[in-house]
């Protein structure tokens, strides 16, 4: 009978080279030679594996700079399509990340000529009259510049200064023989003769003086004429024992000079400062890295301040020059 022809199972189509028949499946049966050939010319068709042709080809522009003559392009259906295949698009999400909406620039120009506009010059569609531009200004302060100084030198100086230190307004003189001169030593620095001495304005110093045949004298000039002798705010000059009281005057020079009456040799500089430069500040541990600071006068530091800095400071190099201030809220950072 026929169902006993061809009743050896057939092995699976695991090996992707044999070709697929789709008899294989049938019941033992049904494999009769009019249904392998009905088969054969239908679903055997489509059941056959597929043969994949490697193509090596580009997308995009071949107006494009890396253009090269003999490279290979991948067609596209119409010639718009190829033109633009890679050109921007507008693309919208949901919070699903689902693609709500996408329009590319061919679904601009079909848009174009559905309203009836004219898209074969495109030189001309998309060209415009203004633009946005992005001056990197302060805008208030372009249309508002009635409502702001100018300062072309930029904003004034604050002058900062740090902690006081103590000042010492009783000074002792006395007198150290040398084997060829003398000099005058004073109580603020007995390790040096004849030292600078700093005062400040607003002060009293009182100097008591123990040098017996050297008497002193405060004057404008080194020199041993009494005529330039400075009496403003000094009760008493040309002591070698006894009392000199100076009471320093706001107008007081900056530079003075005591000198022994019977010996020019015998004289050194006094320095007359304000006494907001009888202060300390160590710029690195009180300023640099905080967020915020305030002065010793209560002015809080912000951004855009230029400053100076007064008195005994701590790197030198910041009481040399002018500092802007940046960073105030985070780290404050002084620019030169």
């Amino acid at each position: 009978m026929a169902y006993e022809n061809n009743q050896n199972e057939y092995p699976l189509p695991a090996d992707g080279k044999k070709s697929r028949q789709s008899e294989t499946l049938l019941p033992r049966y049904f494999r009769t030679d009019i249904n392998k050939k009905f088969l054969q010319s239908t679903l055997d068709q489509l059941t056959q594996p597929g043969v994949a042709e490697k193509l090596n080809g580009y997308y995009g522009r071949i107006v494009s700079k890396a253009y090269n003559a003999d490279d290979n392009y991948v067609g596209d259906i119409t010639q718009e399509r190829q033109d633009y295949q890679f050109e921007p698009a507008v693309l919208v999400k949901d919070d699903l990340e689902n693609v709500t909406y996408y329009k590319d620039y061919n679904d601009y120009l079909n848009q174009l000529k559905t309203f009836g506009g004219n898209v074969k010059n495109q030189d001309l569609l998309n060209s415009q009259e203004n633009y946005s531009w992005n001056a990197n200004i302060d805008w208030d302060k372009f249309t508002n510049f009635r409502e702001y100084y100018w300062l072309p030198y930029g904003p004034q100086t604050i002058r900062i200064a740090g902690q006081a230190r103590g000042i010492e307004s009783t000074i002792g003189v006395t007198l150290a023989n040398n084997l060829d001169n003398s000099a005058f030593v004073f109580s603020t620095d007995e390790l040096v003769q004849n030292p600078t001495l700093i005062l400040y304005r607003g002060q009293k110093y009182t100097f008591e003086i123990d040098t017996l045949g050297t008497p002193i004298s405060i004057k404008t000039k080194r020199t041993l004429d009494d005529s330039f002798k400075y009496n403003d705010g000094i009760d008493n000059q040309s002591v070698e024992q006894g009392k000199i009281t100076f009471d320093v005057s706001v107008n007081a020079p900056e530079i003075l000079y005591y000198v022994a009456d019977n010996d020019i040799n015998n004289s050194g500089l006094i320095q007359i400062k304000d006494i907001e430069e009888n202060t300390e500040i160590n710029i690195e541990k009180e300023i640099l890295g905080k967020r915020k600071y305030k002065t010793e006068s209560g002015v809080e530091l912000s951004n855009g301040m230029k400053v100076s800095f007064a008195g005994f400071v701590t790197p030198e190099k910041y009481a040399k020059s002018e500092w802007y201030i940046e960073g105030v809220g985070s780290s404050i950072k002084l620019i030169a």
